[in-house]
């Protein structure tokens, strides 16, 4: 909505601007500029639901591996190349009152994006870095997908003697432009 608004501004502008001061005499013509950005969004098409099913836990501490590969992917239609960054965080405290945390290592098949692993523990009002747009960025319209490989590069991290009960949590994942 804000860049469509910005789009908007621009156009009436340019228009205002491109408009030719003073007369013309009869048979001669005067000429004016039209200009249009057309653009899209940029946004989030799907974020990585992780579920590690029923774990077999022996009050130790223990990383528990991803069990099948997830993806987030980050569709930029807006033709700017305008930098963006994506953050995660968790909207509630389940897993930070029980001291769990979670291994998070995207990959992504694009020089034009970076794709930061982190350990995303559940502290009140924390957002993580999980991706961003490279500083030499593309005005084309591009499809970016980071994937969330099974094994030891996504994990749950359990803490010793947590109670054996069934556990759940919402994560937050957050697009926003970085002009």
């Amino acid at each position: 909505m804000k860049k469509s608004l910005i789009c908007i501004c621009f156009l009436l502008i340019s228009l205002i601007a491109g408009m030719s001061v003073g007369y013309a005499e009869e048979g001669e013509g005067l000429d004016s500029l039209v200009k249009v950005i057309l653009g899209g969004e940029i946004t989030l098409e799907e974020v990585p639901s992780f579920s590690f099913g029923r774990i077999s836990y022996d009050n130790t501490a223990q990383g528990i591996d991803l069990p099948e590969a997830q993806q987030m992917v980050v569709s930029d239609n807006t033709g700017l190349g305008e930098p963006w960054r994506v953050t995660v965080s968790f909207v509630d405290d389940v897993f930070f009152s029980n001291n769990f945390k979670l291994k998070l290592t995207p990959e992504n098949d694009s020089d034009l994006v970076v794709a930061s692993p982190t350990v995303l523990e559940d502290k009140e009002g924390v957002s993580v870095l999980q991706a961003s747009s490279a500083e030499e960025y593309t005005k084309e319209r591009n499809e970016y997908i980071f994937n969330y490989a099974s094994g030891e590069a996504n994990q749950l991290l359990l803490p010793d003697k947590a109670k054996n009960t069934s556990y759940a949590t919402v994560l937050r994942w957050n697009l926003e432009s970085t002009p």
